[in-house]
């Protein structure tokens, strides 16, 4: 199964938390590889594998794959920081007033 979530938060506390969340503490599975933007754990019983993909400063988009662990996932992918409403709503207004001070 795969989820999706957006977080601000960075690459680096995103796969800290998912060494908490499936790690040896967690769910039990092992590291088998790592990178800056993407980590794979696996077990007898599954796997589950998280890319990380920049959008803009500040908002990363969290891809989680899973083999058997769906509802540690899910919680995983609710777990993450979400943007407030009102980052959302400054960093549009910003983008739009940068485009058309470019014209």
């Amino acid at each position: 199964m795969r989820y999706s979530s957006e977080t601000n938060a960075s690459a680096t506390n995103i796969i800290r938390s998912a060494r908490r969340a499936f790690g040896p503490e967690g769910a039990g599975l092992r590291q088998s590889s790592i990178s800056l933007l993407e980590v794979t754990f696996s077990g007898e019983s599954g796997t589950v594998e998280i890319v990380i993909r920049p959008i803009r400063a500040g908002l990363n988009e969290v891809e989680i794959a899973s083999q058997t662990f769906d509802v540690e996932a899910a919680e995983f992918a609710r777990s993450l920081p979400h943007p407030s409403a009102f980052q959302s709503v400054f960093r549009l207004l910003r983008s739009k007033i940068r485009l058309r001070m470019r014209r």
